[in-house]
């Protein structure tokens, strides 16, 4: 249970900073909102995977939006990673790797986009196939 809540509080601290992204206003305002929904404070007190799926999915988005904005492999490759712990934590975390395919086509390079399409693949199928059942 304590890891739940650890699980978050820190996506609260991640959404403020991706609400940074579009404004100080907008950051305190969407922590604002994730603090004081039902859902948060419900799947915060459960032993679930939820919370930590949330989280995992946060930072993926925060990296892709990094990545928009610096333009760096480092920030795609912790993007990609963090998409796929949250797919390993819940087959619903494969909705992450939207974020990460669309700030890659965003920025058109076609040779960032081969180099991380073999980020995703080494990263993503090892630790994903043990969790879905055949």
């Amino acid at each position: 249970m304590f890891l739940s809540i650890l699980f978050s509080i820190g996506s609260l601290i991640i959404i403020y900073f991706i609400g940074e992204f579009f404004g100080v206003f907008v950051g305190v305002l969407s922590c604002l909102f994730l603090s004081f929904s039902v859902i948060n404070v419900k799947y915060s007190h459960l032993l679930s995977p939820q919370s930590a799926l949330v989280f995992f999915t946060l930072l993926s988005l925060y990296f892709s939006l990094k990545a928009l904005s610096e333009n760096k492999d480092k920030n795609y490759f912790l993007s990609i990673v963090f998409a796929a712990l949250a797919a390993s934590m819940h087959y619903i975390g494969l909705l992450g790797f939207i974020t990460p395919a669309i700030s890659m086509l965003l920025n058109r390079d076609l040779e960032r986009i081969k180099k991380n399409l073999i980020y995703f693949l080494t990263i993503f199928f090892p630790p994903s196939f043990p969790r879905f059942p055949c």
